[in-house]
């Protein structure tokens, strides 16, 4: 069955019914502003862009969504997180975190349901979380709250079947600033719920986010109603009054030798990037990746309506290829250590996958068993060199399997035998037929502990 989702402003409609999705609704005494709505963001643009399209959701076969997961909880408010699993044929082992917009006291964690569906759609394991908005609670309560949702990701990594090293954090608008600000200050403790969290993200992409609070025309716009604007609201008083919260929370100032890969997509309109060549200035410097992409003439919110969610879509996973050449399908902890390098578990390579047959003949021209045992290709594991070990499951055993490293050109390098009751890697015998008939079970090369 096809499930087919339309977003409205706050709520999800699907053949099965109507969802409220505002988490926030079913406590009590907690502030709403809605002037920042998907319906309100459609009609406003449809009539110059009557190609965007009303955003309709349509699950591939195997995806998950798992609504309203409780990642904290203080003082009985309890916040939640909406998580978009891809189907097991495109998992990738990469996460997404997506952070709504709405001027720091508005906005909805189901803005982001299309772009966090397409994104799964393209392997990875895409967050939408509701945090603390101004309304609620001052700065920096946010930034804290998507600071301990980092955590809770990370903690979970091997229940969500993700690399903990392999999460970035991405948002639309102000929530664009506030990726870009926690990305940048990951290795600070100022947003920190405790001192000795790991909230270090591998990328940041920051959708019309402002960067830098400090220069003219950021001020032209953000300060143009002084302490009614949306940021004096949030952090407590105009420019002039709170010069220094300002300052603290421009993301540019907290750009580090560790700033993580950066990519930046603009609507074209300069005051929503403002500050973006300092972040180029700074991460080029450093040999960090970074990409900045503009459109021309766009309206603001274009992450929310396709055609562009798709585009917007293509360019993140394109972007995260490049920050990730390796494709990671498996929590970190399936990694092997041979010879001082780690390699990491992947289903699928197109280089390694040529040379699976000659990685069988190996095997076949040299058995390791007196009796006779059938070979296939498991798994592949690849890091940052061009050469690649082949992972061959033997019938009837279990714990063990036999590894062939290949390189760019297809030359067998090396051969190895994996047990997993560790792992280790031991040599490959070098006679035929020295090791001992297993059953179904055994290790090869090893003995399970009494």
């Amino acid at each position: 069955m096809r499930h087919i989702v339309c977003i409205c402003a706050l709520a999800v409609l699907t053949s099965m019914g109507s969802a409220c999705m505002s988490s926030a609704s079913a406590q009590d005494a907690i502030p709403l502003m809605d002037f920042y709505t998907v319906d309100q963001r459609y009609y406003r643009n449809v009539e110059t862009h009557p190609e965007i399209e009303w955003p309709t959701l349509t699950f591939a076969h195997g995806q998950s969504v798992s609504f309203d997961r409780l990642y904290k909880e203080e003082d009985g408010r309890k916040l939640h997180v909406d998580v978009f699993g891809p189907s097991e044929e495109v998992r990738n082992g990469r996460a997404v975190i997506l952070v709504h917009g709405g001027a720091w006291r508005s906005g909805n964690k189901s803005h982001m349901f299309l772009l966090a569906n397409l994104l799964a759609q393209r392997g990875y394991t895409v967050f939408t979380p509701e945090y603390r908005l101004s309304v609620e609670a001052p700065y920096p309560t946010g930034l804290v709250d998507l600071n301990d949702l980092i955590v809770w990701v990370k903690d979970n990594a091997e229940e969500l079947e993700i690399d903990p090293a392999a999460v970035a954090i991405a948002g639309g608008s102000s929530g664009g600033h506030m990726a870009a600000l926690l990305g940048f200050s990951s290795g600070e403790t100022l947003f920190r719920s405790d001192a000795g969290d790991d909230t270090s993200v591998a990328a940041v992409i920051d959708m019309d986010g402002v960067l830098d609070f400090r220069t003219d025309l950021a001020l032209q716009y953000e300060n143009r109603a002084g302490a009614n604007s949306g940021v004096a609201l949030w952090v407590g008083g105009a420019y002039e009054t709170a010069t220094e919260l300002w300052v603290e929370a421009s993301p540019v100032v907290h750009l580090s030798e560790d700033a993580p890969p950066t990519l930046i997509i603009s609507s074209g309109n300069p005051r929503f990037t403002e500050g973006h060549l300092s972040v180029e200035a700074w991460l080029t410097a450093r040999d960090i990746p970074y990409e900045f992409y503009s459109y021309e003439d766009m309206f603001h919110t274009f992450w929310l309506f396709d055609p562009y969610a798709s585009e917007v879509a293509d360019r993140i996973d394109a972007f995260l290829e490049q920050v990730f050449p390796v494709s990671l399908d498996y929590p970190s902890n399936y990694q092997i250590e041979i010879d001082g390098q780690t390699w990491f578990a992947a289903r699928s390579s197109d280089m390694c996958e040529r040379h699976v047959n000659a990685a069988l003949s190996a095997y076949y021209s040299f058995p390791l068993y007196r009796e006779e045992r059938s070979a296939t290709r498991d798994r592949f594991f690849l890091n940052e060199t061009s050469d690649c070990w082949i992972e061959l499951y033997v019938d009837g055993v279990d714990d063990q399997s036999i590894l062939y490293k290949v390189d760019a050109s297809g030359r067998l390098t090396d051969k190895r035998v994996l047990s997993w009751w560790g792992p280790t890697i031991y040599p490959y015998p070098e006679v035929t037929g020295t090791v001992f008939p297993l059953e179904p079970g055994d290790l090869l090369l090893d003995r399970r502990p009494d």
